[in-house]
């Protein structure tokens, strides 16, 4: 008895075995949380240090906002993140995805409110069709409305340069005929690239809306809309979007520090630092820091631009000087 009792008050006395292991394991337990509770603060830190909003209130759960140097939120998807070149929302966010692709953010709202860019179609003319009357736009598959996505986030994404040929498309790549280069596959949004020409709309629209769809992530051919608004957005930052010829890749351009041209549309280049003046030569995307403006390349000159805009039965394109 006096051998079971000091064995029993061994175990589970005040000072016993399982006292102690109990002790043990809630100072481990402490510890774990103490660990944690630091490194959330750590995240906190690092998150307010790159200016990183999670989950804002109101938006999906597949993005992720910044914070920029104006106090403004812009959502990043999930699968892209933010260049750190700027945080200046005037300048132009960039964010890109694993692949390399960029797009620059072009912050607007559908009232026009407190001076911001509104979302609207103020050029009635578009530089085709004998710049007859423009009507309206069709959405890319899967979108129901731009204005409720821009009443939410407060803009939409562009991409930085012209649509590029990727490498696995190698025979549209070299070949300048339509046949070749109105194939299927999605575009790249990468420096240095070959543009994509000789493609009708409708490949064009299928192979941009193929490039994401997914998540909050819907990529697809700008509307007519979307592009009046980076031209006003431009035009209140000073730039003239009514006579683009200073800023972009025309005929009477001369265009310095360039790697090469094409004086064939893209089936071959010729190594240059200079794109000579009284030349119809056609650049690769983002060639020249002389056709940049917000971060965004090559919107005047150089290729055209097929839209979802829509003029009669047919589309329009963009991408020369903007009459209104």
């Amino acid at each position: 008895m006096i051998l079971a009792a000091a064995t029993v008050a061994l175990v589970i006395g005040e000072n016993g075995i399982i006292s102690r292991a109990q002790e043990a394991t809630n100072k481990t337990n402490e510890a774990t949380q103490n660990e944690q509770n630091a490194l959330n603060t750590l995240d906190e830190d690092v998150d307010e240090l790159l200016g990183i909003v999670r989950n804002p209130e109101g938006w999906s759960d597949s993005v992720t906002a910044i914070k920029t140097d104006e106090g403004i939120k812009v959502p990043i998807p999930n699968g892209f993140t933010k260049t750190y070149d700027t945080n200046s929302i005037e300048e132009g966010i960039v964010i890109k995805d694993s692949s390399g692709n960029e797009f620059v953010w072009v912050p607007c709202t559908t009232d026009g409110a407190n001076g911001t860019v509104k979302y609207e179609k103020w050029c009635t003319t578009g530089y085709a069709y004998n710049n007859a009357s423009i009507s309206n736009d069709t959405l890319p598959s899967g979108v129901s409305s731009e204005e409720e996505q821009i009443a939410k986030y407060g803009g939409f994404y562009i991409a930085r340069y012209e649509a590029g040929i990727s490498d696995s498309l190698s025979t549209a790549q070299t070949t300048a005929n339509a046949t070749a280069r109105n194939v299927s596959g999605a575009p790249v949004s990468k420096q240095n690239t070959v543009p994509w020409n000789y493609i009708n709309y409708t490949n064009a629209k299928a192979n941009a809306e193929s490039m994401y769809s997914s998540g909050s992530v819907q990529s697809g051919l700008l509307t007519g809309t979307m592009w009046d608004t980076v031209m006003k957005w431009l035009q209140n930052a000073g730039y003239s979007v009514t006579n683009s010829i200073t800023w972009g890749n025309y005929n009477n351009a001369e265009i310095t520090g360039i790697t090469s041209y094409s004086t064939n549309y893209g089936a071959s280049w010729t190594d240059a630092t200079t794109k000579p003046s009284g030349s119809s030569y056609i650049l690769k995307t983002g060639n020249s820091s002389y056709t940049n403006r917000k971060n965004i390349y090559d919107l005047a000159g150089n290729m055209w631009e097929w839209t979802n805009e829509i003029y009669s039965s047919n589309r329009v394109y963009r991408g020369r000087q903007v009459r209104h």
